[in-house]
C-alpha cells in the first residue's frame, strides 16, 4: 500500500522525498461504510504503537530540513503513535527558533503539555474540555467555552486558539484581543463530515500566513469547510469552490 499512496502523490507532482519508511509498521488502510448519500462508519487497519528512536530520529531529521525554506508547519495528531512527546516538542522546538507559524490540531488522550508554544491550537469541544480538564483538575461540565479558551490560552502558552463547536460554529481567541467570539457554522448541506478538520487547520494557516486577522482567517475557513462537509468521502476545496461557496453564503445573508 505505501508503493501505491507514493505512486498516486507522483502522478500530481507531489515529492515523496519527505516520506520516511518503517519497515517494522503498516501503511495505515481506512475502509469506508457509506449509503447513497453518507458515510456509516469506517473501519482501520492500523498499528497505533510509538515508533521507534531511529525512526523518530529520521522524522526530525525531515523536519530539520525542510524548516530551511518554509514558513509555516501544520501538525496533525492523529495519535497514531508518530508523534512522540520528545518528537512534538523537539519540532516546536526547532520551527520556532526558525520564525515559523506552528499551527496544530491535537489528538486525544495526549497530554496536553506536549503541544505548549505552538502559535494556533484547532481542537474540537471535546477535546478543549478534555485539555482542560487535565491541564486545571476540574470538571469540565462546569466551565463555559469562554473558560475552557483562556486556561488552554494561559496554561499552553499559545498565541491563538480556535475551538470548533460543529453546527454552532467555531469560537476563537487571540492573545491580543483577549475576548473569546464565535461566529456561526455556514455549511448549507452536510454529506461526510471527513476531512473537514484538515481543511479548517489548513486554510486557517493559509490566511495567516498572508496577512488575515484570526477572524478572518476563521471565516474564510468556516466557508471552506462548508464545502467539503457537502461532498462525499474526504474532499478538497478549490478557490473557484470557495468563491462560489462564499458569494451563494453572502447572497443568502442579504435575502
Amino acid at each position: 500500500k505505501s508503493k501505491y499512496f507514493e505512486e498516486l502523490l507522483e502522478e500530481i507532482s507531489l515529492s515523496t522525498w519527505g516520506i520516511v519508511r518503517d519497515k517494522a509498521r503498516p501503511t495505515i488502510f481506512k475502509e469506508r461504510i457509506i449509503t447513497n448519500a453518507q458515510q456509516i462508519c469506517r473501519i482501520d487497519y492500523e498499528d497505533k504503537k510509538p515508533i521507534s528512536k531511529e525512526i523518530e530520529k529520521l522524522v526530525l531529521k525531515r523536519i530539520e530540513d525542510f524548516s530551511k525554506d518554509h514558513s509555516a508547519i501544520i501538525i496533525e495528531d492523529y495519535a497514531k503513535g508518530l508523534l512522540t512527546e520528545n518528537l512534538l516538542k523537539q519540532t516546536i522546538e526547532i520551527c520556532k527558533s526558525k520564525n515559523m507559524l506552528v499551527t496544530l490540531d491535537p489528538g486525544r488522550q495526549v497530554d496536553p503539555l506536549f503541544y505548549k508554544g505552538v502559535d494556533l491550537l484547532k481542537p474540537n469541544l471535546v477535546e478543549a474540555r478534555l485539555m482542560a480538564n487535565h491541564l486545571g483538575g476540574v470538571k469540565t461540565g462546569e466551565m463555559n467555552v469562554e473558560e475552557v479558551a483562556k486556561l488552554l490560552m494561559d496554561k499552553l502558552e499559545l498565541n491563538k486558539l480556535i475551538i470548533t463547536l460543529g453546527k454552532d460554529g467555531m469560537a476563537m481567541l487571540d492573545s491580543k484581543l483577549g475576548k473569546v467570539k464565535v461566529i456561526p457554522t455556514v455549511a448549507m448541506e452536510v454529506f461526510d463530515v471527513s476531512g473537514a478538520g484538515d481543511t479548517t487547520i489548513s486554510v486557517l494557516t493559509a490566511c495567516l500566513m498572508n496577512g488575515a486577522s484570526l477572524e478572518e482567517a476563521a471565516w474564510v475557513s468556516n466557508c471552506a469547510a462548508g464545502v467539503v462537509v457537502g461532498k462525499m468521502g474526504t474532499a478538497t476545496v478549490t478557490i473557484k469552490e470557495l468563491s462560489s461557496f462564499y458569494n451563494k453564503l453572502e447572497q443568502r445573508l442579504v435575502e
